[in-house]
């Protein structure tokens, strides 16, 4: 005798996803839609009010990029500095 029983919506929650959209209990929602943006004209041919801040902004971002990538390297240089001063420096295990 069984003491668990099954209710036909218990059995519906555990069947396969197959059965599920056979049955049409699954629904696909579309995608919400996005505003999308207009794109930055980047172009410094182009005169107008808004291409002076665009450019400002574009030669602020090159800036820090050229201070990030310098960094970097100083960062990359100063690390095998250190470990070759450690390497000659260390005590020699015959």
């Amino acid at each position: 005798m069984s003491f668990y029983t099954l209710g036909a919506h218990a059995r519906q929650a555990h069947a396969s996803p197959s059965i599920s959209l056979e049955k049409g209990a699954y629904r696909m929602r579309a995608p919400r839609k996005r505003n999308v943006p207009a794109p930055l004209n980047l172009d410094p041919t182009v005169t107008s009010q808004s291409s002076s801040s665009t450019t400002s902004t574009s030669h602020g971002i090159e800036r820090y990029l050229f201070i990030l990538v310098f960094l970097l390297v100083l960062a990359v240089f100063s690390c095998f500095g250190v470990a070759y001063y450690l390497f000659t420096t260390s005590p020699r295990v015959a």
